[in-house]
């Protein structure tokens, strides 16, 4: 219908959810919070319950760097839905010294990783973690 505005997209700096409550005539309604939905996306460091691995992943290297003994870290940000599913991964510190596609198999492999997710205030929330994948040579 013509006249009638459209919702904006929510986004992650959305002001928090609100119910609005009517009023009797000539006052004005009140609006409380209700708190987070499920879906959600919450800082880590505001979560009641922190995503918690249940699926974790190899990390299976090309040829090219899985002939040579590979000793390093890959730090990771991961982005971690309400089912527990990977919606986005991001690398925050690559591979050093660098190394033909080893940030890209982590990247990989951690987007196959399965959580049980965040919660906050009883609802399954998104939010970002902090991946670190270590890398150090196989005795032999």
């Amino acid at each position: 219908p013509l006249g009638l505005p459209t919702a904006a997209p929510a986004s992650a700096t959305a002001a928090p959810a609100t119910r609005t409550t009517a009023a009797p005539m000539g006052q004005a309604p009140s609006t409380t919070g209700i708190g987070v939905l499920e879906g959600d996306l919450v800082d880590l460091a505001e979560v009641d319950v922190t995503p918690q691995t249940l699926v974790e992943t190899k990390v299976t290297l090309p040829r090219v760097a899985a002939r040579t003994p590979l000793s390093g870290y890959v730090i990771l940000r991961v982005l971690v839905n309400e089912k527990g599913g990977v919606d986005d991964v991001a690398v925050l510190r690559g591979f050093s010294p660098p190394t033909s596609g080893v940030d890209e198999a982590c990247v990989r492999a951690v987007k196959q990783r399965r959580y049980k997710p965040a919660m906050k205030g009883g609802q399954r929330v998104k939010t970002w973690l902090t991946v670190k994948l270590i890398f150090t040579p196989a005795a032999r």
